[in-house]
């Protein structure tokens, strides 16, 4: 954003003296550009958005999760150009998607499962750890499930709670998105 006076002009927040005679800013030209992503899915090219010369602050939206910007505001006077600056900003990672597929059951006795985990994608966000949890079904008991509440076996007893995480495998290396048992 551009801040004028009458002596000096401010741009990205450097004081520069003023050679010229200060033009007035009539309209910004912003522009976002991916320069990094974990999304497999298509981008289509963002548009660009032209706000008065008075705004001083704008949000912009429709943006993807956990990916990398160049993010560029042209200053225009009188439809010229008279001024830019850019930034690289990050967007926070968002919920998971598509949503991981269920584990598949590959042997039970009476005191232990095994299950085969197939590999996953998120297209929101690094995907870095993979909780497994267990969810004890039961007619008569009756309790919606709720991440925040998620532990321990010992605290889901404590908590009288039919959940809780049983494992967690890390996601963060290059051979660990495979199918994996457990």
């Amino acid at each position: 954003i551009l801040h004028l006076s009458p002596s000096k002009v401010f741009v990205a927040g450097a004081e520069v003296a003023a050679t010229n005679p200060v033009q007035e800013v009539t309209n910004f030209r912003i522009r976002t550009q991916v320069v990094r992503t974990y999304s497999t899915l298509p981008f289509f090219p963002q548009p660009e958005f032209i706000v008065q010369g008075m705004e001083t602050s704008i949000e912009i939206t429709d943006l993807h999760p956990a990916t990398e910007y160049n993010i560029t505001v042209e200053a225009m006077c009188a439809q010229v150009v008279c001024g830019n600056a850019s930034l690289h900003a990050s967007t926070e990672v968002g919920i998971p998607s598509p949503t991981p597929p269920q584990p598949r059951v590959i042997r039970t006795t009476d005191s232990a499962m095994t299950i085969e985990i197939p590999p996953m994608r998120n297209d929101n966000g690094p995907l870095t750890k993979v909780l497994v949890i267990v969810e004890r079904v039961d007619a008569s008991l009756s309790q919606p499930f709720e991440t925040e509440l998620l532990g321990s076996w010992q605290k889901a007893q404590d908590d009288g709670l039919p959940y809780y995480i049983t494992a967690q495998l890390d996601y963060n290396g290059p051979d660990d998105n495979r199918t994996r048992q457990f």
